[in-house]
């Protein structure tokens, strides 16, 4: 299977992975967005925005199924990917992922709220009121 039919299925599995966290099934959720971040992990190197986005769905998830230390993680990888994408140089794509960087970074702090790590949250609400 090429690099582009691997995608499609990665995000076969981000948009099933979606559907159930849309119908508050999270576990299957979960199953699904595991599935989808393994594929992508073997085509996308970590900083890629492709797997940024399978890791907010996951970060979610795991928000909803009230395990925020998870949900951090998740959030924590996902900004990493976005905020590559962001310091670049390409005007069109760092428009395109500007505001999932505001997201993954808004989701850590409400995380970092929900475990108790407030220092963390201001440290990160700072970050985000810098990014234009």
């Amino acid at each position: 299977m090429g690099k582009n039919r691997t995608y499609e299925k990665m995000n076969a599995y981000r948009m099933a992975g979606l559907a159930m966290l849309s119908q508050e099934k999270h576990s299957e959720a979960l199953k699904y967005l595991k599935r989808a971040s393994g594929i992508g992990k073997d085509i996308l190197y970590d900083d890629d925005p492709g797997i940024g986005e399978v890791l907010v769905a996951m970060g979610t998830t795991h928000m909803k199924m009230g395990k925020p230390g998870d949900a951090r993680k998740c959030f924590k990888q996902a900004t990493k990917a976005f905020q590559a994408i962001c310091d670049g140089t390409n005007m069109i794509l760092k428009a395109r992922y500007l505001p999932w960087l505001k997201e993954s970074l808004q989701r850590q702090i409400e995380a970092a709220e929900a475990e108790g790590t407030a220092r963390e949250a201001e440290e990160l609400k700072r970050r985000l009121a810098t990014l234009q």
